[in-house]
């Protein structure tokens, strides 16, 4: 069974989901950032991300939540030419380059984290001031009256799930604005 966690639910909601979660009734969790942080669940092997958030720091409070104590997790997020700011300031954070895979379907790239114990997730000690950094939003995509790529109709290409902008779903202005995302991945 699957279940969610997000701000609209009732704090007891929220409980139940997660006692069930560690019961093992649930099997898949899906949630905003309310649950990144202060929740200890033995046995989650992997978390998706379905984007990279603007802050590093809350994309190691996500992961975390698999491979704790010593065990194995895994890591995936989706991440297009778009969030690519983004993935850079998590390897800054970690002090190490995540590898993008490209042989995925649909033109889609995969980043992977190499398994724990190759490289630390602790950031490195020369910057000290690097959890106080923001990072802004992600940029803009040019009109076509600017010389940007022109809006497109119908489907999206390859060269749109590689990164491109692909066409606004029923998603709206979030969804829109979460495009075309090549996948990242890692272990945890």
């Amino acid at each position: 069974a699957a279940e969610a966690i997000h701000g609209d639910k009732s704090q007891n909601a929220r409980l139940r989901t997660l006692a069930n979660l560690k019961s093992g009734r649930t099997h898949v969790l899906v949630a905003t950032d309310l649950a990144a942080r202060g929740i200890d669940v033995a046995g989650i092997s992997h978390v998706f991300n379905y984007d990279l958030p603007p802050e590093p720091e809350t994309y190691l409070h996500r992961i975390g939540r698999t491979g704790r104590a010593g065990a194995q997790g895994e890591a995936i997020a989706f991440c297009s030419q778009d969030d690519r700011q983004h993935l850079r300031a998590v390897e800054r954070l970690l002090g190490r380059k995540i590898n993008v895979r490209d042989d995925v379907p649909f033109g889609m790239s995969i980043a992977e984290q190499p398994p724990r114990g190759e490289a630390s997730a602790q950031p490195k000690s020369g910057d000290k001031n690097r959890s106080r950094r923001r990072f802004q939003g992600r940029p803009q995509a040019k009109s076509p009256h600017s010389g940007g790529p022109a809006g497109r109709k119908g489907p999206p290409t390859a060269k749109a799930a590689a990164g491109g902008k692909p066409p606004r779903g029923r998603f709206g202005k979030r969804g829109a604005k979460r495009n075309g995302r090549p996948q990242a991945s890692g272990k945890a």
